[in-house]
């Protein structure tokens, strides 16, 4: 079925290969507007879900651009998993599962459940248009506490960890400093060069507010793939708080 139409807004070291713009609301009225046949775009890979015994991944899941699929979560031999199914979203860049699962140990069984700041969660987020608080996980009762110090806005960070606490994903960015994902965004560091695909695309920034229009069949360089929110699949950075979905370019 082909779809048109506009989708805005849906997880340090990067740096920018393109100088920052304004495009302002150029018009392109010489471009034509192209629909795009979604089930075209079709995808094969692997879906990593994060839990609380470390990141599993579920092998070859394929679908079409985005249609949501429902993955099974994978059993674990003594632990007992709070969801049977997950939901991953198909992006041109992957398949994006934002949701948490987490395990709990059997009775009986004879597994050690593993601390919760050990997960291997490896990547990297980056704070948006405020300063984000830190918070320090109690070893005892593993609860979250506000900390003395903050992350600057608009600054970016390696994480080697991800917790999950009343229904909140934190990740560490240092020794048990910890920043909320609501006040974060994670992204991949990836460069390229993106062409247009509608006459008009919007620009937004990173809290997925419209801030320009993007002319279409025009070239943009980008340097990393963000993940904005869990809705609408990854975005495309191509200046320093200028982001551009998925659904409106092509990877040349």
């Amino acid at each position: 079925m082909k779809t048109k139409g506009i989708f805005l807004s849906a997880c340090v070291l990067g740096s920018l290969i393109a100088p920052s713009f304004n495009v302002g609301n150029v018009q392109a009225a010489t471009v034509l507007d192209q629909e795009v046949n979604y089930d075209d775009l079709y995808v094969r890979n692997d879906v990593i879900i994060h839990t609380n015994l470390g990141p599993q991944i579920v092998r070859d899941q394929e679908g079409p651009v985005r249609q949501i699929l429902t993955i099974k979560v994978p059993e674990k031999r003594g632990y007992t998993a709070d969801k049977k199914t997950v939901k991953a979203l198909v992006t041109q860049s992957g398949i994006i599962c934002a949701e948490f699962v987490t395990y709990t140990k059997d009775v009986g069984a004879a597994l050690v459940v593993p601390d919760l700041s050990s997960e291997s969660f490896k990547g990297f987020v980056a704070t948006k248009d405020k300063y984000a608080e830190l918070y320090a996980f109690d070893p005892k009762t593993d609860q979250p506490t506000i900390g003395n110090r903050m992350l600057g806005q608009f600054t970016d960070w390696k994480s080697d960890g991800l917790k999950e606490y009343a229904n909140e994903s934190y990740y560490r960015v240092s020794t048990n400093e910890w920043v909320k994902a609501s006040q974060v965004y994670r992204y991949e560091n990836k460069t390229g060069v993106l062409t247009g695909r509608r006459a008009i695309s919007p620009i937004v920034n990173n809290n997925t507010n419209q801030i320009a229009n993007l002319p279409g069949g025009t070239d943009w360089a980008y340097d990393r793939i963000a993940f904005l929110n869990d809705q609408d699949g990854a975005y495309y950075r191509i200046s320093g708080n200028q982001f551009v979905n998925e659904y409106f370019v092509t990877e040349k």
